[in-house]
């Protein structure tokens, strides 16, 4: 009969663990629909080209600039 090898005890390489994910909780949105002129809506969409931004947040921008409560992080791009 043969010998089998002896098993020695090998102290277990540390694994990395994985970065910590950061769950990102946003607030609940309502959709705000209006009339505006089409001279108007090609004016917004022109400008937040101009901008590399979207409608959304050029628009947002805008009112937070008017005055209305608007967070960093709604402004931010979903996009990138």
């Amino acid at each position: 009969m043969k010998k089998l090898p002896s098993l020695k005890s090998v102290p277990a390489k540390p694994r990395a663990l994985p970065p910590a994910t950061v769950k990102v909780v946003r607030e609940a949105e309502a959709a705000l629909m209006i009339q505006i002129p089409i001279t108007t809506m090609k004016s917004l969409k022109s400008k937040a080209l101009d901008k590399d931004m979207t409608l959304r947040a050029f628009v947002l921008q805008a009112l937070k600039k008017a005055g209305v409560e608007v967070s960093e992080e709604t402004l931010r791009d979903r996009r990138k």
